[in-house]
């Protein structure tokens, strides 16, 4: 048997969302050093967090950073600052904002706000060059989701349900870190990634392969590095489904083009053990990193 043979295993484990079927393939084995930060990125996205933390000594710079940063108990960020961050709902904010896009608001909660029990916000750590995003355990309100599409935070939602279902589903595109550098060095640093034709054509291959199974999607520019394709489901269907229709559209499409990646969320079919699952930032506001717009896309993949 090939010696990445249960990588490869775990890779397709996660891709299909069965996260147990990762730890078995990581189970026997002793990773070596090359693969031991991608065995660790795979444990983390599986929820296996124990088993992750035995493979940080085998890491060392850059790598070990991150890995301390994924696996930190401590948040990182400091709460004492979170009145003076930019990624903060100010009492001023929900008090001055006009209320007369209140319906607006609604409706964008009701096709993008999922459970609605909880979110999640961005927070960026740019002395470390770190990101991520944290839970908050408070309703997803209309408050919120004004100052999400203002600037003012950035919002991500968790796609489950406790029960195991969800509202909408996701295909995300992103291009390869060297053709983001190349457009970047030819267009300025706000230039969108669907300036790559190859991203921008399979984009439009897969809203068609969807629109052919019946499965209407919208598209948006995700403001870093690609393109998110939603599927809204009423009534929530299992996350099984959900994946298993949206890998039907990928097929669809036909060949994935070389230098653009495809993941397609939600990532599992159950809740983790923090009561969490896979997230995906909203549309509408401000990619935390690059500070683009994330645009909703008409079907020419032109901003609405």
């Amino acid at each position: 048997m090939s010696a990445d043979a249960p990588l490869v295993r775990a890779r397709a484990a996660l891709a299909a969302g069965d996260v147990d079927a990762v730890a078995a393939a990581y189970e026997g084995i002793t990773p070596a050093s090359p693969d031991a930060f991608e065995w660790l990125l795979l444990l983390v996205e599986a929820d296996h967090l124990e088993r992750a933390r035995k493979l940080t000594s085998l890491l060392r710079g850059d790598e070990a950073d991150k890995a301390a940063s994924l696996l930190s108990d401590e948040p990182p960020w400091d709460e004492d600052d979170d009145a003076d961050s930019p990624f903060t709902v100010a009492e001023a904010t929900s008090r001055t904002a006009p209320d007369g896009d209140r319906d607006t608001l609604e409706s964008f909660l009701r096709w993008f706000g999922g459970r609605r029990d909880l979110y999640s916000r961005a927070w960026v750590d740019e002395r470390r060059h770190r990101s991520g995003y944290r839970p908050v355990e408070e309703p997803l309100t209309v408050e919120v989701a004004r100052a999400h599409v203002r600037g003012a935070i950035t919002v991500g939602q968790y796609l489950l349900f406790p029960d195991g279902t969800c509202s909408f589903g996701v295909i995300d595109l992103d291009v390869s870190a060297s053709v983001m550098d190349a457009l970047r060095a030819g267009h300025g640093a706000a230039v969108s990634p669907l300036l790559h034709a190859p991203l921008r054509s399979f984009a439009l291959r897969l809203v068609d392969s969807a629109s052919r199974l019946g499965l209407p999607m919208v598209a948006e520019d995700s403001g870093g590095r690609g393109v998110h394709l939603w599927l809204h489901l009423e009534p929530r269907r299992l996350a099984s489904a959900v994946r298993a229709a949206l890998s039907q559209i990928v097929t669809g499409a036909g060949p994935v083009p070389p230098d653009v990646g495809v993941e397609i969320f939600p990532k599992q079919d159950r809740l983790g053990p923090r009561g969490l699952s896979s997230l995906v930032k909203l549309p509408l506001g401000y990619h935390p990193v690059t500070f683009r717009r994330c645009w909703l896309l008409d079907d020419q993949l032109r901003p609405i």
